[in-house]
């Protein structure tokens, strides 16, 4: 971002200087020409011509907004997250940069998000990106996600790589901004090729979401709390579409490992789908989502959410309820 930025202000100079010195020989020659054939009564009331002036001014003005806007479009951060952490595999979502190289064969530059990867399983990893899902709505790969290429990350060692993403491609498919990011990870021993398949990733939230969508706190209102678990409501959120997004926070308070799922919720008479599930390792905790769709409500002619309630179920790791939550309310 402070090299595009430093490379527009280059450039503005440039065209400001080729400005002041094309005009400057049409100036002297037409303040010559005034001389030899103005008289001494059109000199004392004749007034400087700014036309020039008021071109660079125009110039300035033009070139200063066009380096606003285009800085406008780089802005994107995110709070460092914890992607993944479980069974000795740490995968935590450091910074959001700007105008990144996709690889060493690949001059086209990218958003690029910066991993940092951390292998304590006592065996050797490889690590891929699969996919992703962005705003909870597109599934891209391939050309539009990628992720640097590390083959192997030998045990109690770490790694950082870069999830690049293609802005250009993804605004062709009507997606400009990117608000939330959730990524598919293919991880597996290197030596046995044995794999990974279970591991929960935490949700990536961009300042483009806190943007596009006004936020609306709700205090980290307690929904539920005991010996085993802490959950409480953090805020929520509704788009242009009417979908809604509630973001919980869970922390396990049990010596191992459990699953905390939602699969449906009640709004007045009507339940709706409400299905999330977040595995939470000992002692660990986590901030997830609730999506509440549009298409739902309207089919129960529900215009407005004045107040919801959710029913989780806990389950331990061989998928035994351990304890039933229900008809947790939140008002809104």
């Amino acid at each position: 971002m402070l090299k595009k930025a430093i490379c527009a202000t280059i450039v503005s100079a440039a065209l400001l200087c080729s400005a002041c010195s094309s005009s400057a020989p049409i100036q002297e020659k037409t303040r010559t020409e005034s001389t030899s054939q103005a008289t001494d009564e059109a000199k004392e009331s004749s007034v400087p011509d700014t036309s020039a002036i008021e071109s660079e001014s125009t110039l300035t003005e033009s070139i200063t907004e066009s380096v606003a806007v285009e800085g406008d479009t780089q802005t994107t951060s995110i709070d460092e997250t914890v992607l993944v952490d479980q069974d000795g595999i740490k995968i935590t979502a450091l910074r959001y940069d700007h105008d990144i190289k996709m690889s060493d064969y690949n001059d086209k530059l990218s958003d690029g998000i910066l991993m940092e990867i951390e292998n304590n399983t006592g065996a050797t990893l490889s690590v891929t990106l699969r996919h992703a899902y962005i705003n909870n709505d597109i599934d891209v790969e391939g050309a539009f996600i990628s992720m640097d290429s590390f083959g192997k990350i030998p045990a109690s060692k770490k790694c950082r790589v870069y999830a690049h993403i293609d802005r250009e491609g993804l605004s062709e498919l009507g997606c400009d901004k990117v608000g939330q990011l959730d990524f598919v990870f293919q991880i597996y021993e290197t030596e046995y090729y044995v794999g990974f398949d279970d591991l929960q990733v935490n949700t990536l939230y961009t300042s483009d979401r806190a943007d596009e969508y006004p936020v609306f706190e709700t205090d980290g209102k307690t929904l539920y709390q005991d010996e085993d678990i802490d959950l409480r409501a953090l805020y929520w959120q509704r788009d242009e579409k009417g979908n809604y997004y509630f973001y919980l926070y869970a922390k396990n308070n049990l010596t191992d490992e459990i699953e905390i799922d939602s699969d449906t919720a009640v709004i007045g008479e009507y339940v709706v789908d409400a299905f999330e599930y977040r595995k939470l390792a000992a002692g660990k905790d986590s901030v997830f989502e609730i999506r509440i769709n549009h298409y739902d409500l309207e089919m129960c002619d529900i215009s407005e959410i004045s107040e919801i309630a959710f029913s989780f179920k806990l389950q331990d790791k061989s998928y035994t309820t351990i304890n039933e939550l229900n008809d947790l309310h939140l008002a809104l």
